[in-house]
């Protein structure tokens, strides 16, 4: 499967093209040459980000820990038989959050539209935390489903969430310099804690421990979420006394 996926990636890499068309030197239809060369000196200003800042350091690290949480869930079915269930009760709760999973993508994008996408994703964040409560204290198998169910909230944010606020917090402008960075911190995270997942389960002879350190984790990207949105008002307010400073 790893060399398929090497020999249908490898034409997409090196073939020769490009989104933009200034990189191959041709011109917008309608576009003068004069406009081109405006446009170029606005788009290399803006292009200048900075990695290295508090925003996106937090951001980074809150991207690559709670895509860690997700690599529970392929652990569902080996929790339930830690507590005696039947291995159709633990197949179950994997697919119940397969289909938590598939529906919180379509939520936290109809929330967004809502009330923001900060909002949308602390609201997917408390669900994960609901859900993770619930399956330590389940008293049936009834309660391990609904529990799954909700604890497929955890790929909402990294499949969506994630794009939804490096546009929120860094402008659209940025989007592409700093999304890509994003999304391989998110595939880091998911990558690392599916075997860390087993490991703990290895040396500790139980699950328990992966779940309260997912609790841990949640509420560790509350607070880096809060430094963000912070750090994101400063800057906000300081571009508008510029500006009105400008004016």
């Amino acid at each position: 499967m790893g060399l398929a996926i090497i020999g249908l990636c490898i034409p997409a890499v090196v073939y020769p093209f490009s989104i933009d068309h200034k990189d191959i030197g041709l011109l917008a239809y309608g576009e003068t040459a004069k406009e081109e060369r405006t446009a170029n000196n606005i788009v290399k200003k803006n292009n200048k980000f900075n990695f290295f800042t508090v925003s996106f350091i937090c951001f980074f690290i809150f991207a690559i820990l709670h895509t860690a949480i997700s690599g529970i869930t392929q652990h569902l079915p080996g929790f339930d038989e830690t507590l005696n269930y039947t291995a159709a009760v633990g197949a179950t709760m994997l697919s119940a959050g397969m289909v938590g999973n598939i529906l919180s993508k379509l939520v936290i994008g109809f929330i967004s539209d809502r009330v923001g996408p900060v909002k949308a994703t602390i609201i997917m964040i408390v669900t994960n935390i609901i859900s993770i409560v619930i399956l330590l204290i389940a008293p049936s198998s009834i309660a391990l489903l609904i529990g799954s169910f909700l604890f497929g909230s955890v790929y909402s944010v990294g499949a969506v969430g994630f794009a939804l606020l490096t546009k929120h917090f860094f402008g659209v402008e940025n989007y592409s310099t700093v999304y890509p960075i994003i999304s391989f911190a998110t595939s880091f995270g998911s990558a690392f804690a599916l075997a860390l997942v087993g490991y703990i389960y290895d040396f500790t002879g139980s699950y328990v421990y992966a779940f309260l350190i997912a609790i841990g984790i949640n509420f560790t990207n509350l607070i880096l979420m809060y430094i963000v949105i912070k750090r994101y008002s400063l800057k906000k307010n300081s571009t508008v006394k510029k500006i009105a400073v400008n004016i």
